[in-house]
């Protein structure tokens, strides 16, 4: 595994924005080098929502939803909630960023 610095990290989520690739990116770094300011400067620039979604912060159910039945109690539905994307809400282009 090779070693990036933060511009780089910068230039490979921008490349990827750009060229419409659709891939999660795993930026790992210590505390405080920008990685989380970067994102939002990018999605400032480029007009995308942004989530910051800390995934050790929640449970299984607050990201799947609350279960409930179906209308024949067959199968279990899920009521979602409003922590993940939503397109009329937050756009067709965006970052999930955790």
């Amino acid at each position: 595994m090779s070693t990036i610095n933060i511009e780089q990290f910068e230039k490979i989520v921008e490349f990827n924005i750009d060229n419409n690739i659709k891939r999660a990116i795993l930026g790992l770094g210590s505390s405080g080098i920008g990685k989380s300011a970067v994102i939002k400067q990018i999605t400032e620039r480029k007009n995308m929502g942004l989530i910051d979604l800390r995934l050790l912060l929640y449970t299984e159910t607050d990201l799947k939803g609350i279960p409930f039945p179906n209308e024949d109690k067959t199968r279990t539905k899920w009521l979602p909630n409003d922590i993940l994307p939503n397109v009329e809400r937050d756009g067709e282009r965006g970052i999930l960023f955790g």
